[in-house]
């Protein structure tokens, strides 16, 4: 995207119930540039947002004049405006880390992936950056990595989080991480049931999801604290490279082929009107 503004824009959304439409319209409602404007920073490179809180990556952004170091800005929603409130860096930040790859926020904490941060001599091994808010400051608050470090394993080009889970992709899979005695521990990591680069990854409480390019979707149920597999969903169609997003009551996988299932049963309830998505977002009954 370069250093194109981000677009907002309003949907009323598509009610996810038996055929139902999925035509809604996109008007804008307000452009955002971030404060410090470059050319080639890839400024909405990755995007999320919860509630009145929007993060944004600028993945090649010269941070602190280092080549594509990455950063990320968060936006805030008050008095019918969205207004930048911070911009997020890493402390430790090197040429090529690509900070701001992947983003994701939840509540009071957002997290920002690096893939090709260089972790304990293992380079390009990657790694996640979490930041809290307390008051109006967002600040550093830990880094973390895959437990198995390996060079080149890319961990934090895809993430998601819900509460005190994360779930954070690397090279043929993907960890979870949840909060602990007030420190991120990976409790569950499962490996991608081909070779192919896992695409997308979604979490909620109770369930996530990840996409392949070539493979359809694997989806993962906790119960406890056991992450259980409960079965592939969506196109199989190679380099599909499908999205997906997962809420408590629904999930969805985009690509050749949009469908939505309902949870627990997972009963297909609506196949989206479009071929294609370059990305998709839901929230409990709305896509």
């Amino acid at each position: 995207m370069n250093a194109l503004p981000m677009i907002l824009a309003a949907c009323t959304g598509v009610a996810l119930a038996p055929n139902s439409e999925s035509q809604c319209s996109y008007p804008p409602k307000q452009t955002l540039t971030p404060s410090v404007i470059e050319v080639g920073a890839e400024f909405g490179i990755s995007v999320d947002i919860d509630g009145s809180v929007l993060v944004v990556g600028a993945r090649r952004e010269d941070a602190g004049g280092v080549t594509d170091a990455g950063a990320a800005y968060v936006f805030e929603f008050a008095n019918g405006v969205w207004s930048e409130t911070a911009r997020l860096t890493a402390g430790d930040g090197a040429s090529g880390d690509l900070f701001g790859y992947g983003v994701a926020v939840s509540g009071n904490r957002i997290a920002v992936g690096a893939p090709f941060a260089t972790v304990s001599g293992f380079t390009g091994a990657g790694a996640a950056y979490v930041f809290e808010k307390a008051g109006p400051i967002w600040s550093f608050a830990t880094k973390v990595h895959s437990s198995d470090l390996a060079g080149s394993a890319s961990f934090g080009r895809n993430l998601a989080m819900f509460g005190d889970q994360m779930a954070v992709t690397r090279q043929g899979h993907v960890a979870v991480l949840e909060v602990l005695l007030g420190s991120w521990f990976e409790t569950f990591e499962t490996q991608a049931q081909t070779s192919s680069t896992i695409a997308d990854v979604d979490i909620t409480q109770d369930w996530f999801i990840m996409s392949h390019h070539s493979l359809g979707s694997q989806l993962f149920r906790k119960a406890g604290a056991t992450w259980t597999f409960e079965g592939i969903f969506g196109s199989s169609v190679p380099n599909n490279k499908p999205k997906v997003a997962i809420s408590n009551s629904h999930f969805v996988v985009s690509g050749q082929q949009g469908n939505a299932w309902s949870l627990p049963n997972k009963n297909l309830v609506h196949n989206l009107a479009m071929d294609s998505y370059s990305s998709v977002a839901i929230a409990g009954d709305r896509l």
